[in-house]
């Protein structure tokens, strides 16, 4: 078992030597931005129970404030805690100066929470006040799916904040939100990702941007 958590321990530490971070942690030193100040906004798919939230408990979000913009759920989601370690643990990110973070349901983050697809009362999707939004999660052929790519780059450009959102493990990809013009869509570094063109808003587009 210990040599099981050392190897795990190592794992978790090589995307960072893989994207320079522990070069250029070497090169500032005292001066290496944290992410303090800023601040993000996480919407996952819920499970099949509608838990959607981080476990605010985790010793790796000790002084983190959260705010449960969907207000549905009290309970803890592990995918969305995976990702919130490597978004912004203390010890298991390269941002551990983030402290707030927003929370959505992606389901509520797409109609009433914040892009208001569909509405009429809210032409226009919520103003985001985080300068980050992280989009783990995957959605296709759904009404209205142009639409609620559309007000996720309309809001990008109004707001001028960063979206990143993940494209499939495998298979198709995704209407949501890989077909973005203005969020990063991100694949995997092994490339088993899903990959191809976009279908509409200009089709043919390469996508993801990055792995």
């Amino acid at each position: 078992a210990r040599n099981w958590l050392l190897a795990s321990l190592a794992a978790r530490g090589e995307y960072r030597d893989d994207v320079g971070y522990t070069r250029l942690s070497a090169e500032l030193g005292p001066s290496l931005p944290t992410g303090s100040g800023v601040a993000v906004s996480q919407a996952e798919a819920a499970d099949g129970s509608g838990h959607y939230m981080p476990d605010t408990n985790e010793v790796e979000f000790a002084g983190k404030t959260f705010v449960d913009m969907t207000g549905v759920t009290n309970a803890a989601y592990s995918h969305a805690t995976g990702v919130g370690r490597f978004l912004y643990g203390n010890s298991t990110s390269m941002a551990p100066g983030i402290t707030n973070i927003d929370n959505y349901d992606a389901s509520d983050w797409i109609w009433a929470g914040f892009l208001h697809t569909g509405s009429t009362n809210n032409p226009e999707p919520a103003v985001e006040t985080s300068l980050v939004e992280n989009h783990s999660w995957i959605g296709s052929d759904i009404p209205g799916a142009t639409d609620v790519v559309r007000r996720l780059d309309y809001a990008i450009e109004r707001d001028g904040f960063t979206a990143v959102a993940g494209v499939a493990n495998s298979g198709a990809l995704p209407q949501l939100l890989a077909h973005s013009y203005n969020a990063i869509s991100v694949g995997l570094s092994d490339g088993t990702h899903s990959y191809g063109m976009t279908v509409f808003d200009a089709p043919g587009r390469t996508k993801p941007d990055m792995v």
